[in-house]
């Protein structure tokens, strides 16, 4: 009888032990490529956090100046929750880019004080420590739209110096050229995009 007793003890526990195992990191830091600029996991999350938090204190506070939003201990409130899930979010599922993860999480509070003067999340998020900038060769393709961002490469191979650019900002190189019918030809200086 205390064999049979140990043993579904034994067995209990293992089963008991199991049902409350952690579940396993997932890593998603590879979802997020060049679309999102150079460092796509702070971009996607610093729109992600000032987009909720911009309609929290425009719907619920109603777009109080900053001095007022301080007078309001929901908005302290609500910007340190964010910040705790933005930290549980860094640590569970930004195994490989953490550090980039973290960038943001470490601004987050300051982001969220510009909110207050009108700013808005694009606008934050992609001239503010650059977490938003397109990489060398690419232009933000959703420039001006309110809340997106996205790069785009620029048409033709051409060049550009990246950041939160239009299409405009691409350019062929002076010293580059084509063969067509007409002949050979080189641009004698950069030639830029026009729409």
């Amino acid at each position: 009888m205390k064999r049979i007793f140990l043993l579904f003890a034994l067995l209990s526990c293992i089963s008991f032990n199991d049902a409350f195992a952690a579940p396993p990191l997932v890593d998603i830091c590879q979802d997020y490529g060049p679309v999102w600029g150079i460092k796509p996991v702070a971009c996607f999350l610093c729109l992600d956090a000032l987009q909720q938090l911009y309609y929290y204190w425009s719907d619920n506070l109603g777009k109080p100046s900053c001095s007022d939003a301080e007078k309001y201990y929901q908005w302290s409130e609500v910007v340190g929750n964010y910040k705790a899930e933005y930290e549980l979010q860094r640590d569970n599922y930004f195994q490989s880019c953490w550090s980039e993860a973290d960038e943001m999480v470490s601004v987050l509070e300051l982001y969220a004080g510009e909110i207050c003067k009108g700013r808005t999340p694009i606008e934050i998020c992609t001239s503010d420590d650059n977490l938003c900038n397109c990489d060398i060769g690419r232009y933000n393709a959703r420039y001006g739209e309110i809340g997106t961002f996205a790069c785009s490469e620029c048409p033709e191979n051409g060049e550009s110096i990246g950041g939160n650019e239009l299409i405009t900002s691409c350019y062929l190189p002076a010293g580059t050229g084509e063969t067509d019918t007409t002949g050979t030809w080189q641009y004698s200086q950069n030639c830029y995009y026009t729409k």
